[in-house]
């Protein structure tokens, strides 16, 4: 837990309202608004519907409250935003309880007009920002992968074979991996970089390999094909197409996307 990220952080450390902190040391928002602002309806009552919770109910709650009370202190990963996984057990037990009061204060109307009416408007408050998110998403022209992507992972799934290892770019949507399943060279060092795998010397040979190619490293890495696309020419500025066009044959090509097959 001390000392493993590569940057040199400490992956257990203190560090009070993470998620609203800035590096500077201040919060963006007061630390309250930010959480009512963010969680709504639920956390403005969590209070009244702790106290009117039944003991046992206080008692199942108190577990979240105590992961809530060490998470706001202390980020257990280099990357802060991840101590958030703790938070949703705090925050699934604190809807519970929150049901639980808005269920019981109903109850007692007995008009079932206005009770269904309280209810429903209750639900839209609390659910509004998650029915926005995912209307922004229905109206999003957004794809992960492209028609082509695919086409091209479909091929290398049925072509390439299956121990073979790729050169491409370190997206992490690249599809030879993601959607194909074959080694790469690189992957994203937003994956497990930081919790204390080291692969710049993967990371530096990519970028060697593209930007000033020699068939000798190519050998030394063990790679049997190089991907040429969008992510390669905007990750990767001096990437040099014209040394493999020029040595090896092009095994596919679909819209900007070109593969060159080193070995056999």
């Amino acid at each position: 837990m001390f000392a493993q990220s590569l940057d040199g952080q400490h992956m257990l450390r203190l560090h009070l309202n993470w998620i609203n902190g800035q590096d500077n040391g201040t919060l963006k928002d007061n630390y309250f608004w930010f959480y009512i602002k963010n969680i709504g309806l639920v956390y403005l009552l969590l209070i009244p519907a702790f106290f009117h919770a039944k003991p046992k109910q206080r008692w199942l709650y108190g577990g979240g409250l105590a992961i809530l009370v060490l998470a706001e202190f202390v980020v257990f990963q280099p990357n802060n935003y991840d101590n958030n996984k703790l938070l949703y057990i705090w925050h699934l037990l604190g809807c519970l309880l929150v049901a639980s009061l808005l269920m019981d204060w109903f109850s007692k109307v007995r008009a079932i007009p206005w009770r269904a009416l309280g209810l429903c408007l209750c639900c839209f408050i609390a659910m509004f920002g998650s029915v926005l998110t995912v209307g922004r998403e229905a109206l999003s022209d957004y794809w992960q992968w492209s028609a082509d992507d695919i086409a091209m992972a479909d091929y290398i799934d049925g072509n390439a074979e299956t121990d073979a290892v790729f050169l491409t770019s370190d997206s992490h949507l690249c599809p030879v991996f993601s959607l194909a399943g074959r080694r790469i060279l690189c992957g994203s060092g937003s994956f497990v970089y930081y919790h204390g795998m080291n692969y710049i010397a993967e990371y530096n040979a990519m970028h060697q390999l593209y930007e000033n190619p020699d068939e000798a490293p190519l050998a030394q890495w063990g790679i049997d094909y190089v991907l040429f696309d969008s992510y390669v020419f905007s990750n990767i500025q001096n990437a040099d197409e014209s040394w493999y066009a020029a040595r090896y044959p092009l095994w596919y090509e679909n819209g900007g996307s070109r593969i060159y097959k080193i070995n056999g």
